[in-house]
């Protein structure tokens, strides 16, 4: 089976029984492979001849192009190679707060929910647990119930992501702010032992990973430099810093200038595309699926594990 239209694949994380290990949603190298070979590699644009076709109205419904995004190691040390042995170019979508010393959250709490729990379902209940002891007054359920209709809809758009997953980032990026929501995870990490400064060290792409994806000609492009989950919440003024700050650091780590771009989790608002208009950023991605818009801001992507699926490779 072959889609009538192909949009740009979006990928997040891979396991390889070592030293990355299999979580929701994550890919083996055999089932890139398999997508590939399903897709084809002539099929598979480079990020400027992508950019260079979709700006002219050139591109064909059966050609696509990879991105990924969040700069995880997983993606240098079992996609790269794979894409490297075929030749194919891709977009690294890279928020830079991971070159500072700092905990990054996202992805560290991914694993410790993956790890520390029997399923994701377990992770959310004990998250609610700690946030019911400073709500209380069962909160989180009347929160569910007003916005049951929500998560119908972002179901249908979203459907790798089950209605738990729908609720629990709705909590975090909609209800809680970023402090909240760290606090609750250390109070979890502290419960059940996990060193999650060590984990930390070990998620994300370093700087020479990321000079070495640039060298060998993929294109770097920015994703804000914290990665807020609220992006589309923000000022214009917080939007730029986050934007700005992220292009200046990897344009200095890449020595390349930064002309592509794809939203946080595909918020985004009016000032978003004012910003990146400023910042000459030509080209940006989104997270939703099958949106067609001839905005070249606007760039609708496919989720891996959903496209397997529609192509027929369970």
């Amino acid at each position: 089976m072959m889609l009538k239209k192909l949009f740009p694949i979006m990928f997040h994380h891979f396991h390889n029984g070592k030293n990355h290990i299999k979580t929701q949603g994550s890919f083996s190298k055999d089932q890139l492979h398999k997508l590939i070979k399903k897709i084809g590699v002539k099929n598979i644009l480079s990020p400027d001849e992508f950019f260079y076709k979709t700006k002219n109205n050139k591109i064909q419904n059966y050609e696509t192009c990879i991105t990924f995004d969040d700069g995880i190691k997983s993606q240098f040390d079992v996609a790269y190679p794979v894409l490297k042995d075929l030749k194919i170019k891709s977009f690294f979508f890279i928020y830079s707060s991971i070159f500072e010393k700092k905990i990054n959250f996202l992805e560290l709490n991914r694993y410790f929910r993956e790890v520390y729990f029997k399923n994701v379902d377990e992770y959310y209940l004990n998250f609610y647990e700690v946030l019911e002891k400073d709500i209380k007054n069962n909160i989180i359920n009347k929160i569910f119930d007003k916005n049951k209709n929500l998560f119908v809809k972002k179901k249908k758009i979203w459907n790798f992501y089950s209605i738990s997953d729908l609720k629990f980032r709705f909590i975090r990026d909609r209800v809680l702010n970023r402090y909240k929501f760290e606090k609750i995870n250390f109070e979890l990490f502290n419960k059940k032992k996990f060193n999650y400064k060590k984990i930390n060290e070990n998620i994300y792409i370093s700087k020479k990973n990321l000079e070495v994806l640039s060298k060998d000609e993929n294109t770097i492009g920015l994703h804000s430099h914290t990665h807020p989950t609220n992006f589309d919440n923000l000022s214009y003024k917080k939007q730029w810093e986050e934007l700005r700050k992220n292009k200046k650091i990897l344009e200095k780590i890449t020595k390349n200038k930064i002309y592509s771009m794809a939203f946080p989790l595909g918020r985004y608002n009016k000032n978003s595309l004012k910003v990146l208009k400023k910042l000459g950023i030509k080209i940006a991605f989104l997270s939703q699926p099958n949106l067609r818009s001839k905005n070249l801001y606007k760039i609708s992507r496919e989720d891996h594990t959903i496209l397997f699926k529609k192509l027929g490779l369970n």
